[in-house]
């Protein structure tokens, strides 16, 4: 019995060192879009939680810090800032998401790069749009982007 047991414990730590050694390559997404996902998944649970969209951005913020605090998303301070034109990224706030409005702008890079830019959309999709499809694209909340942009 007590040689069982010992075999049992030497198998499962054999394979437990096996496994170790063999662990898969981690999926990492493109900083940009992981930034507008994390902005969409705190507007997204702010709507949920008080049935309205952010009122400004510290409470965006506030809800980002929470998300990050329980390691789903990176910091606040990071998040809210676009690695490709390193500005701010522009966020509708007072705007309703919405599960079949795939194509209205929520959010977007103030710039961008190469002539695109990344979007996310009132259902949660995230897009790259080149300069034409941004400046023809329908936004939330009658928002018009700044000109230049």
């Amino acid at each position: 019995m007590i040689r069982w047991k010992v075999v049992c414990c030497l198998a499962l730590l054999i394979c437990a060192w096996l496994l170790s050694g063999c662990s898969s390559p981690r999926f990492e997404e493109d900083p940009v879009k992981a930034n507008l996902r994390s902005i969409g998944k705190a507007y997204w649970t702010i709507v949920g939680f008080h049935n309205r969209p952010p009122r400004d951005l510290e409470e965006l913020r506030s809800t980002l810090a929470d998300l990050h605090a329980v390691e789903m998303g990176e910091a606040p301070d990071k998040v809210l800032i676009s690695p490709r034109d390193k500005q701010p990224f522009v966020i509708i706030l007072g705007a309703q998401p919405s599960a079949t409005e795939s194509t209205t702008i929520l959010a977007y890079e103030q710039q961008g790069a190469d002539n695109t830019r990344y979007v996310l959309t009132t259902s949660g999709t995230i897009l790259e749009m080149s300069n034409d499809e941004f400046a023809k694209a329908s936004f939330a909340a009658n928002h018009k982007p700044a000109s230049g942009t």
